[in-house]
């Protein structure tokens, strides 16, 4: 059945103390560039410009819906993600059943300013984007950054800003079995990728190049080398390799200047430092990464489920007991890694979608057969397990011929030669998260901790779902040291993640959140899976929050190689808000009907004999993973 729903726009304010942008805007003809200087600038872009007319690109994006993979490459990089950053700060938008939209319109809600750029650059080679900087430059706008839009808070767009759009990079994945960075150290095996890949066709070339495996985001529609990479790059397997940060071996980048520079450990090292977690679209416009690949391996995968809900409050607290005594995050096995869920409410029955890298019996003997020893004295739970001989990769790889029904659209199946995406591209507007990091120390008190979680569980109990998502951290992830990048230190010291989401009215589970930060103060949001910073105050103070005693560094580091401020991204080091330039709504944002039924409850057949309400769940923990 369909869900009928529209956007709605609600007013709400922000405790923002800003720091107020100086540019050329559209408004100011005395310095905003003549149609004229617009022809002669386009004249020197391969890819192309456009003019981005914001109603018309919202409606083309609005078309794609849950198809992530087509949204990346629509209305010349108009589309996000997270469909409220189409306004500033990603005012609140709702989807509603009609009646209600219909309220709230005689209500007279107010209705706010697009927060998309003026215009495009389709950037195809490193020429296109010099020149994109350089003409910026001599008018003095600002300019953004997108690879596929994933941001959950709209890094990657910017009113008034020259966007320069990578997803079109003409650079294929390249794989080498021998790569010297400018230190002269030897890497026996890495891939280069162009800054707007998608992890797609990273994964396509490294599966059929058939000797490597890669780590990546979950997502494949998700850009390789923008946000994802420069809010750290958390992927179920950092827990064995380490987050995505720790995997890159050099950048190529376009500086604000215009130069092109290479960043390595021998090279530019404070660049390279702060590309490493220190957020994305705003050092520069990384081009290139070289990356790290390593030999193929057979992976497990392991899917606790909640089928029988007829006491779920019970039941969560039986799962939230067995996460800290079983599962015992700190202490298990570094080859595990995954996705969590505390009250075993995503897609509605899954508790745990974990990946182990090695053997099934490694696999059993450091954790599936506690767990089917544990599901056999509780029996409202159930376990499902699978092998890849292939590794990771081949879990990517469809069944059968690109069904139309994998959570979106076939069109990732076909444009990443048979990879089956999640719909992580494009999604309600109800669900951008908060975050919380759950130190290891936090395990040192196995009662506390149960009982912590119960506590955080027990304000949600009437938004079902709306909170106990999350990763499984620690690992790999910890043998890094807390300033070696400049990902924020409490991720080199966390256990795990717990992610909060929208509540069916639009309005955010905080409680349960707020309740974890009450107790666990003494931790950080998780960046890569943020996407409320107002929530964490001024922007110094969600600045703070997200990179802590790395922040001082990263400002200067802003400062010097952008002193004027070129590349403006919110939710970034050295954002500046724009205030003195609005392209007022004039009607409020309407979808008609929505395909989330049609387009992704309808997964039976894709995995093996698994139930379909534990498909479904698993469609919808994938989307638990973010990029930019």
């Amino acid at each position: 059945m369909n869900d009928f729903r529209r956007f709605i726009i609600i007013k709400k304010k922000y405790p923002l103390k800003q720091k107020m942008a100086s540019y050329c805007l559209p408004n100011n003809t005395t310095c905003w560039p003549s149609q004229l200087d617009w022809d002669m600038f386009n004249l020197t872009i391969n890819g192309g410009l456009a003019k981005i007319d914001p109603p018309v690109a919202i409606e083309q994006c609005l078309d794609t819906f849950l198809d992530g993979t087509l949204a990346a490459s629509t209305a010349n990089g108009a589309c996000m993600a997270h469909q409220e950053c189409f306004l500033e700060y990603c005012e609140l938008t709702r989807l509603l059943p009609e009646e209600e939209e219909t309220r709230i319109l005689e209500e007279k809600s107010t209705l706010f300013s697009y927060d998309l750029p003026e215009y495009s650059v389709m950037a195809k080679e490193q020429s296109d984007v010099v020149n994109a900087i350089l003409f910026a430059n001599k008018f003095n706008i600002p300019v953004s950054i997108k690879s596929s839009g994933h941001n959950y808070a709209g890094s990657s767009t910017s009113k008034g800003s020259l966007l320069i759009w990578m997803y079109h990079y003409d650079f294929p994945p390249t794989i080498s079995t021998s790569f010297q960075d400018t230190c002269e150290t030897e890497f026996d095996a890495s891939i280069t990728l162009a800054g707007g890949t998608p992890w797609g066709l990273a994964y396509k070339a490294v599966y059929e190049d058939g000797r490597f495996d890669i780590l990546g985001g979950g997502s494949v529609n998700v850009g390789c080398c923008g946000g994802w990479l420069g809010g750290g790059g958390l992927t179920t397997m950092s827990r064995f390799r380490g987050l995505g940060v720790d995997n890159v071996l050099q950048y190529e980048v376009v500086l604000a200047s215009g130069e092109v520079v290479i960043a390595d450990t021998c090279s530019n090292t404070d660049l390279f430092w702060a590309l490493r977690g220190g957020g994305g679209g705003t050092y520069g416009v990384v081009t290139k990464v070289v990356y790290k690949l390593y030999p193929q391996m057979p992976m497990v995968q392991l899917f606790l489920a909640l089928e029988d809900r007829s006491d779920h409050i019970e039941s969560s607290k039986k799962f939230v007991e067995a996460w800290v005594d079983i599962v015992d995050p700190p202490n298990l096995d570094k080859n595990w890694g995954g996705y969590w869920s505390m009250n075993c409410a995503h897609g509605g029955v899954m508790c745990l979608n974990f990946k182990f890298y090695g053997s099934r019996q490694d696999a059993e003997d450091t954790l599936i057969s506690k767990i089917e020893d544990w599901v056999k004295e509780n029996k409202e739970f159930s376990i499902f397990v699978f092998e890849f001989e292939g590794g990771y990769l081949e879990s990517y790889q469809s069944p059968q011929e690109c069904p139309d029904n994998h959570c979106g659209s076939k069109t990732a199946c076909e444009l990443f030669g048979g990879i089956t995406a999640d719909y992580t591209g494009n999604r309600p507007t109800y669900t951008r998260p908060v975050t919380w990091l759950i130190p290891e120390s936090f395990y040192d008190d196995p009662e506390s901790a149960k009982q912590i979680y119960i506590g955080s569980m027990a304000t949600n109990w009437d938004v079902f779902g709306g909170l106990g998502d999350g990763y499984i951290l620690g690992g790999a992830i910890n043998d890094v040291g807390t300033d070696d990048t400049s990902v924020h230190p409490a991720l080199r010291m966390a256990a795990n993640s717990v992610i909060g989401v929208a509540g069916t009215d639009g309005e955010f589970s905080m409680h349960g959140i707020d309740y974890l930060k009450q107790k666990i103060p003494d931790s950080a949001p998780c960046f890569n899976h943020d996407g409320e910073p107002w929530k964490l105050g001024s922007i110094s103070e969600w600045q703070e929050a997200y990179w802590g005693d790395n922040l001082a560094r990263l400002q200067q580091i802003k400062s010097a190689i952008d002193p004027d401020g070129r590349f403006n991204a919110f939710q970034s080091v050295g954002y500046k808000s724009i205030k003195d330039y609005n392209v007022d709504i004039e009607e409020p944002i309407t979808l008609g009907e929505s395909r989330v039924s049609a387009k992704c409850m309808n997964s039976a057949g894709s995995t093996n004999s698994i139930s379909l309400s534990v498909l479904a769940a698993f469609c919808a923990l994938a989307t638990l993973v973010f990029a930019s």
